[in-house]
């Protein structure tokens, strides 16, 4: 019975890690398609929806990354942050918390990042059941790190200036690019392009028209090969005149 349930719970985990497959394959194609449009025909509309594509793959690709490390976690709003210091048994109410707002670190989106909500909790709150409050020298400690999180906030600040004015470039905007394009790639090289010209190519080398099922298959294999080692992480090296800077970096 145990060993069915095992079983039962691997396939399951099979079939969600298929949908979460599908889905970001989908959201690749829209940002590659709505690319391709705006590339075309560059106008305000094809702007936003190319953005909108970008965003949609981004909160995905952070989706994922949060289910794969629960302390990557992010949160939206303030309603959310309530939320989980809620469910993790701090004593908070939703007015103390919009007070204490700029105590907590943002993201440049806007979102608030677990490890600077849990260092806020951890300052400022207890728990519910009495625990966390402060003990000796607590409160002189507490000012000397609430000095530090100034300065980085200082420092921050000054690095999203920085960013503003084209001197630093975020991992997302290359990886949201790379996949659009990498999306736009594989479907013109796919299997639309190798169907469309199997024929035309044993043609051309004075082939065997009844090898073209091979010719197919080889070619579909090949690609997904290739297409598996472009997926592959990137080392990313800073550009002439510029920086690349990893968004987690600028949340630490």
């Amino acid at each position: 019975m145990e060993e069915q349930g095992r079983e039962g719970e691997s396939d399951l985990a099979r079939k969600v890690k298929s949908l979460e497959e599908k889905e970001e394959a989908v959201l690749a194609r829209a940002v590659a398609q709505t690319m391709k449009a705006y590339n075309e025909s560059p106008t305000m509309k094809n702007l936003k929806e190319w953005d909108a594509a970008r965003k949609r793959f981004d909160e995905f690709q952070k989706r994922k990354a949060a289910d794969a490390d629960p302390e990557a976690r992010r949160f939206a709003n303030l309603l959310e942050v309530l939320g989980y210091l809620t469910d993790e048994g701090w004593k908070v109410a939703k007015s103390k918390l919009y007070a204490d707002q700029n105590k907590i670190s943002k993201e440049r989106d806007g979102a608030y990042a677990k490890k600077a909500v849990d260092e806020y909790a951890r300052l400022a709150l207890v728990k519910l059941d009495g625990s966390g409050q402060e003990d000796e020298g607590l409160a002189t400690r507490k000012a000397k790190i609430e000095l530090d999180i100034l300065e980085e906030k200082k420092k921050r600040e000054r690095r999203e200036n920085e960013i503003d004015e084209g001197k630093w470039v975020l991992r997302s905007d290359v990886e949201s690019m790379l996949a659009g394009r990498a999306a736009l790639l594989k479907s013109g090289l796919g299997e639309e392009f190798i169907h469309a010209r199997a024929a035309r190519i044993i043609d051309l080398v004075g082939g065997d028209q009844a090898k073209a099922p091979d010719l197919i298959a080889l070619w579909k294999e090949e690609m997904e090969e290739h297409f598996n080692r472009y997926s592959e992480p990137l080392e990313f090296a800073a550009p002439a005149g510029g920086n690349l800077k990893a968004e987690e970096e600028e949340g630490g």
